[in-house]
């Protein structure tokens, strides 16, 4: 929802949450409980699960306060989104948590968002950026990769990371996606456009040796549209519906992709596919 001065807040100017839940069937979610019990004062969104080099189970989410009513000058380091990571214990509650010291997420004002931690064996690594393609290792230098090609697709369009690599025989799969706006000229309305790509990296992430020519999936104008209002109801702006991953596997058993996904914060939802339906899409870079 937009305010008066063109601000937007989220949920009726309240802190947002992010609820763990248990999928025991392709539609229904059991046991979901919010990953703080107790009130506090911060948005939280973007979540992505992942596996440490302990096995043991963590969250990385986004915390703010820049869209609820605690959005204040007081609260500086947290004004801007920051990632924060913590551990996920045995009742689904998020603890330890903590803002890891990687690019600017310790800079008051500066915003950090979809990082991607994953791991490599008994590393612990965080793709940082998609353009350019940069990965992160506690002890180590960061590692810097080619991704120019990507700008054959995306152009000089903002450009995101969506999931973390996924370990597919010797390669890893990527997502990414990047946004734009577009002009309607029937409506007279501009609308947000995100689009989906994919990629894939040699087993030891120093080069991108497969890519997608075009998008995977893209928002439309002729799919559903997510509308944001003003406080009266009002539309004020609209982004075509397109379906972003945020994490997810290979299934070696039956050779598929499994993928968890959101909608424009709108909606969530589970894609499977045979991993060559998306590997026939893919030509060497």
């Amino acid at each position: 929802m937009f305010r008066h001065d063109r601000k937007y807040f989220y949920y009726h100017n309240n802190p947002t949450d992010i609820y763990i839940g248990e999928l025991v069937a392709e539609d229904r979610v059991e046991k979901a409980r919010k990953i703080r019990s107790t009130p506090h004062r911060l948005s939280y969104e973007d979540a992505r699960l992942f596996e440490g080099p302990d096995k043991e189970l963590y969250m990385q989410f986004i915390t703010s306060s820049y869209a609820s009513k605690w959005d204040t000058s007081s609260r500086m380091l947290v004004k801007s989104p920051k990632v924060c990571v913590g551990k996920v214990d045995k009742k689904g509650q998020v603890t330890d948590c903590v803002y890891p010291p990687a690019g600017q997420n310790l800079v008051k004002d500066k915003a950090e968002k979809n990082w991607c931690f994953f791991t490599d064996g008994e590393k612990l690594r965080l793709q940082y950026s998609t353009l350019p393609l940069v990965f992160k290792t506690p002890g180590e230098p960061d590692r810097l990769i080619d991704s120019s090609s990507l700008k054959k697709v995306v152009s000089d369009c903002p450009t995101f990371n969506s999931t973390a690599p996924i370990k597919i025989g010797d390669e890893w799969l990527v997502f990414f996606h990047w946004k734009y706006m577009a002009f309607d000229t029937k409506t007279q309305r501009q609308h947000l456009l995100y689009h989906l790509g994919v990629y894939t990296l040699d087993e030891g992430l120093t080069k991108i040796t497969r890519q997608c020519t075009e998008a995977l999936f893209s928002g439309s104008l002729h799919d559903d549209l997510i509308w944001w209002t003003d406080c009266t109801g009002q539309p004020v702006s609209t982004q075509p519906a397109c379906i972003l991953p945020f994490g997810g596997s290979y299934v070696e058993e039956d050779d598929t992709i499994e993928l968890a996904l959101g909608v424009n914060d709108s909606f969530m939802g589970i894609f499977k596919c045979p991993l060559v339906n998306i590997l026939g899409l893919l030509e060497p870079v």
